[in-house]
């Protein structure tokens, strides 16, 4: 009985590939399983033994030629117009030998379809450029030398005595065949200021200009305007005219009650003062 089963469960995972996709093996190999599976209380129908042969022959999906056929043998065994497994397994063979006659005696078959094959090419191809893994790249890039840096990028004098002179826009250094030139912009990363590009070409130091520019006071918009205008000069000298006739009259009104003439006299002199201004 374990014999049985293990033969029905071959025959239904029969591969044509395992025999090199030759039919008359692959034939045989099928009635021995067929043979091993049946028993004398169960005897395997031939309406399912055509079934088992054609869920083997299906596994051929190359050339098309047999595909095609094998197709056409599972619409058949649908309207059951295949009756005899001898007689189905007879016409398999015949297929088999007239693709090989077409074919130059060659019958390349194959587990995929074209497609398939095609997209496989296309994959391992893909593969095989493929992109590095970032671990990788990591590795690479360490074991690549770091390249050399100038030794004066954050200087901004010439010496580091206290009075040594600074460097200047428009100052520049060969260093290693390159050219360095100076740049006054103090907000570069790194305190770094020299550089491959020109001052002019610097976006930080326009950037720093633009904020400096605008954060300083305009020196004429701070300046006061002391001279007076026409308007207010008539206007204080008006005032001025007023708080003298004030005043006179003041003094005419202490004039009269002026308690002597020293008094009176010294009133008057005030009054033709302050009348002649």
């Amino acid at each position: 009985m374990t014999l049985s089963f293990d033969s029905i469960k071959k025959l239904m995972k029969l591969d044509p590939a395992d025999y090199d996709f030759v039919i008359p093996d692959v034939n045989k190999a099928l009635c021995n399983l067929v043979l091993l599976s049946s028993t004398p209380q169960r005897p395997i129908p031939e309406q399912e033994q055509v079934n088992h042969a054609i869920n083997a022959y299906k596994r051929i999906k190359q050339p098309e030629m047999w595909a095609h056929w094998v197709r056409e043998q599972m619409d058949d065994c649908l309207r059951n117009c295949i009756t005899s497994i001898q007689t189905f397994l007879n016409s398999a063979v015949e297929k088999y030998n007239q693709i090989k006659s077409e074919q130059d005696g060659q019958f390349n078959a194959a587990s995929t379809t074209i497609q398939e094959d095609i997209v496989a090419m296309f994959a391992a191809k893909t593969a095989k450029k493929g992109t590095k893994r970032k671990s990788d790249v990591k590795a690479e890039q360490e074991a690549q030398p770091e390249p050399k840096k100038p030794p004066f990028l954050r200087h901004f004098k010439h010496s580091t005595a206290p009075d040594a002179p600074l460097y200047q826009v428009g100052d520049s250094k060969e260093w290693d065949g390159v050219t360095y030139y100076f740049c006054d912009a103090p907000t570069h990363r790194d305190k770094v200021r020299w550089h491959r590009h020109p001052p002019d070409n610097c976006n930080v130091r326009k950037r720093y200009l633009a904020k400096k520019n605008a954060n300083e006071p305009n020196a004429e918009a701070n300046v006061v305007d002391d001279t007076p205008d026409d308007a207010t000069q008539a206007t204080q000298v008006s005032s001025a005219a007023a708080q003298d006739s004030d005043i006179a009259s003041l003094l005419a009104s202490a004039l009269v009650l002026a308690p002597d003439d020293n008094v009176r006299n010294v009133l008057n002199n005030t009054i033709s003062v302050i009348t002649d201004m």
